[in-house]
């Protein structure tokens, strides 16, 4: 691809290296692990959205190269000077949350509806097989009570015309002080109902996480209770448990601990209250 590799950078569980081209700059360079949602179609489609949003000054670094290496996705994209902060403070997700309001209406009329809960609606999807298979019977719990939220949620009630990274995360952001320099990791980006990053904001870690600070998660859980419609906001809770979970048994045993946790933690306690 014509990339040097020069170190790998921090943050992430499958990672991203630091690069330079043949003409001297650097670039981050990352490979997707193997899954239908890192296609590189997918991630092609993804990729244009999020070019979309950085045409209209959105922070969102400018992607260079696409391609299948190995049967891999393998993205290139500009490297943006900036660090993901030790503590996500109030002035970020005040930031964040404003440039979560340009998601809104991003994408465009689109001319079918985007059934934002497609991804776990139908029990022989990916990730749902991944959970009532497992061995563990709290993760085959939490898939039936989960299922049972998304089976009462009709289609109707998500938005399909927003631009949706879906993994607008605490994490997922560069910063100089309070200033955000670049939301990043786009590679997953669809068209569909935004509302799904602002509760990833808000339900990102369990509360009191050493990660975030208190008045980050007042503003973050005060955004979703004004924004987002209760019953669309347990059927979001729903789904990324889900997603969650299958993301955990496909990684290690750390990863899959620290996604449990943080299901039972914040997420399965959002549809029992409704219940």
């Amino acid at each position: 691809m014509g990339v040097e590799i020069q170190r790998q950078l921090a943050g992430g569980i499958w990672g991203a290296h630091l690069g330079r081209t043949r003409d001297g700059s650097d670039v981050v360079i990352k490979v997707l692990p193997r899954h239908h949602l890192t296609a590189i179609d997918k991630v092609q489609r993804a990729i244009i959205l999020a070019e979309q949003l950085r045409r209209s000054g959105y922070p969102a670094p400018r992607y260079l190269m696409v391609e299948d290496v190995a049967g891999h996705c393998v993205t290139v994209q500009e490297f943006v000077r900036g660090a993901t902060p030790e503590v996500f403070q109030a002035r970020h997700a005040e930031v964040l949350i404003d440039l979560w309001r340009r998601h809104r209406d991003a994408a465009g009329h689109q001319d079918r509806e985007v059934d934002c809960l497609a991804a776990v609606r139908s029990e022989n999807a990916a990730d749902c097989r991944e959970l009532r298979n497992s061995d563990d019977p709290q993760i085959r719990r939490i898939y039936d009570q989960a299922r049972a939220v998304i089976d009462r949620t009709a289609p109707t009630l998500f938005r399909s015309s927003d631009i949706v990274h879906h993994d607008f995360h605490h994490r997922n952001f560069l910063a100089h002080g309070d200033q955000v320099t670049a939301v990043i990791d786009w590679e997953g980006a669809t068209t569909g109902d935004s509302r799904i990053d602002l509760c990833e904001l808000a339900w990102a870690s369990r509360p009191g996480s050493p990660t975030r600070s208190a008045e980050a998660d007042r503003l973050t859980s005060t955004a979703v209770a004004n924004e987002v419609d209760p019953t669309v906001a347990t059927a979001i809770a729903a789904a990324r448990a889900i997603e969650k979970l299958a993301f955990g048994l496909r990684a290690d045993e750390a990863t899959l601990g620290a996604m449990l946790a943080s299901v039972t933690g914040y997420l399965q306690p959002l549809w029992l209250d409704t219940r």
